[in-house]
């Protein structure tokens, strides 16, 4: 069957006649692909408040959808014509007029959506190919949930849920009365796919657990039916001959107007998961070299073919249709596709699939080392260091990283001497805590986090920060769901400051056996020069020398909040106690010291 074609109030409309309920599926070309760090999630908070109203009809709530893809938004339902008519004038109508009083419950609903989640997606490999843009948005946290207001919303459904830059399909004639009330407005056209400048084949670690392994080609027939015989690979593989994943398959999909993606994905368990990734590089090798057996590819193609046959495929072919219209591209038709697929040759999905490997991202656990042969580590950082002002960490900060800043931008030097460096407008979102703290995530997907309380005189650096992000970029991250009227959380000071009315009575009752224990062992010494040479004369000079000695390191140690001062101050106190002195400080200095935390504020830098 082909689909026809009409247009209603602006808006393609393709069309088969099919048994049953209307189904429709209202399609606009606006994704996460879309959307910027600031802004995550905004085109879901428009879905969520479109639906509103259709949502308080408790039967047809039931036989509807939405949702929000890499580059379209859909909205969908099944019913009797009359119930389509509503369905269709609803959401369009709701769109064009959202209903901002519910603004606040939406976002709070889709936060509690986001924090029940599961986690571990694949779309992590398009955060490590593409970056903080494109595809790779999609990893990220719907950062706008956090502070998008009633403008901004509004904003962003008038610019894209337009009559321009939509597309509908019907299961059936369109019903009479049907209504789309979209304001006019242009075609939003698919955005470039850029990957990052890493060479490939590129091995990267990630999570405790499964494999994962994209590549990238054209959107060819070749790419499509060769990932079928991948997927039937791969499962056999890795769940049937080796038992090593209960989840194992490789899809296909669209990334761009001319970009396709094969994914190839394996649950293995931390300790078995380098085995499955070796097998899942293997096998596609082994399809790239020699390509598929001529059994294989005819009974790939003929699965094609059967699935085209069967009664909901229509309902696929009204989708492939209405996403030719809306890439805008020079499309092929669903029978020019079915014709390249019966002309396939095993060594035409060899050929594509030695250049899809060519440009693989393989992820492993972090327990598997990053030596599989052919593939090259990704660099930790970017190597992106900016000359300017240098920051250093405090003795109790736990690190050793150095900031350098300036009015370019900033970067982060860590002990191993790994480099992460942005210029302000290549920060891609700037995430802003009460407390103090800062996170800068790069367009590159390389972040630097910064608290205050672990860098020594961080005030002009904290100056620089917010002058250097442009405004509209910064999110505030406190817990917008937290109880009303709660303070911020107090920026947090290290050990030491915390303590330093004890640090300070601690000094004092140092200061007075490095007196008089000095004393004692300027005595001792002359009397030694003098000729007192009997070993107890020396044995206490020594002694006096040493405690003394042993007193102003600790002295210095608490006056420079070293990390070591309490050990030391506490030996000082065994030893000034075996004195005079002992009877009056000795047991002080124990106790202060005693009371001193062992670690210094020890922690990480992020």
């Amino acid at each position: 069957m082909i689909p026809q074609r009409t247009t209603v109030d602006g808006v393609p409309v393709f069309w088969l006649t099919m048994p049953g309920p209307i189904r429709a599926m209202l399609i606009f070309r606006v994704g996460v692909i879309d959307e910027t760090l600031p802004t995550r999630g905004i085109t879901h908070l428009v879905e969520h408040l479109a639906l509103f109203v259709t949502m308080q009809d408790a039967a047809m709530a039931t036989r509807m959808n939405a949702r929000v893809e890499l580059h379209r938004t859909r909205f969908m339902a099944g019913g009797s014509a009359d119930e389509i008519v509503t369905f269709l004038g609803d959401v369009t109508s709701s769109l064009a007029a959202l209903p901002f009083d519910r603004l606040e419950d939406e976002k709070r609903i889709l936060r509690t959506e986001a924090v029940n989640k599961s986690h571990g997606s694949t779309k992590s490999i398009w955060n490590f190919r593409f970056g903080a843009r494109g595809p790779g948005v999609a990893d990220y946290e719907e950062f706008g949930l956090r502070w998008l207001g009633r403008q901004q919303v509004a904003d962003w459904a008038a610019a894209n849920f337009t009559a321009g830059n939509a597309v509908l399909w019907l299961s059936g004639q369109p019903p009479a009365g049907l209504r789309l009330n979209l304001p006019p407005g242009p075609r939003r056209s698919l955005p470039a796919v850029t990957p990052l400048d890493f060479a490939t084949p590129a091995i990267y670690q990630l999570g405790d657990r499964w494999v994962a392994m994209s590549m990238l080609g054209p959107r060819e027939i070749a790419m499509s039916v060769g990932s079928r015989i991948l997927d039937a690979r791969i499962r056999d593989r890795l769940r049937i001959q080796q038992s090593l994943a209960y989840e194992a398959h490789a899809r296909y999909d669209r990334l761009g107007v001319r970009v396709a993606e094969v994914t190839a994905f394996a649950d293995s368990l931390g300790h078995n998961a380098r085995e499955a990734a070796e097998a899942m590089v293997t096998v596609t090798r082994a399809l790239a070299e020699d390509g598929p057996k001529p059994e294989e590819l005819a009974t790939a193609v003929a699965e094609r073919r059967r699935l085209s046959e069967e009664p909901e495929s229509a309902l696929g072919q009204l989708d492939v249709e209405a996403m030719n219209e809306l890439d805008s591209g020079e499309q092929k038709t669903v029978a020019e596709l079915d014709g390249e697929a019966e002309a396939l040759t095993p060594a035409m999905v060899s050929e594509a699939f030695q250049a899809a490997i060519a440009t693989a991202y393989l992820a492993v656990p972090t327990n598997v080392d990053m030596d599989i042969a052919g593939f090259t580590p990704l660099a930790a950082g970017n190597g992106n260091r900016i000359t300017g002002t240098e920051v250093s960490a405090p003795p109790e900060a736990g690190h050793a990283d150095v900031i350098d800043f300036s009015q370019k931008g900033i970067s982060l030097t860590t002990s191993n001497q790994t480099v992460i460096g942005m210029r302000w407008e290549d920060v891609a979102v700037g995430l802003r805590w009460n407390d103090g703290r800062r996170t800068l995530i790069g367009t590159d997907g390389e972040g630097i986090n910064v608290s205050p309380a672990k860098w020594r005189n961080p005030a002009p650096l904290l100056k620089q920060i917010e002058a250097g992000v442009p405004a509209e970029r910064w999110v505030p991250m406190d817990d917008p769901d937290g109880p009303p009227g709660m303070a911020a959380k107090p920026l947090e000071k290290p050990p030491w400051a915390r303590a330093a009315s004890l640090r300070r009575w601690l000094l004092a009752m140092l200061i007075i056996p490095d007196i008089l224990v000095g004393i004692y062992a300027i005595f001792g010494l002359v009397a030694v020069a003098g000729g007192e040479t009997d070993a107890a004369s020396v044995a206490l000079s020594i002694f006096f020398a040493t405690v003394f000695a042993i007193s102003m390191a600790a002295t210095v140690g608490v006056v420079t909040q070293a990390r070591w001062a309490r050990a030391v101050s506490i030996i000082a106190a065994l030893g000034i106690s075996l004195t005079v002195v002992g009877l009056v400080v000795g047991i002080p200095i124990w106790i202060l010291a005693s009371r001193i935390s062992r670690r210094a504020g020890v922690s990480s830098t992020t």
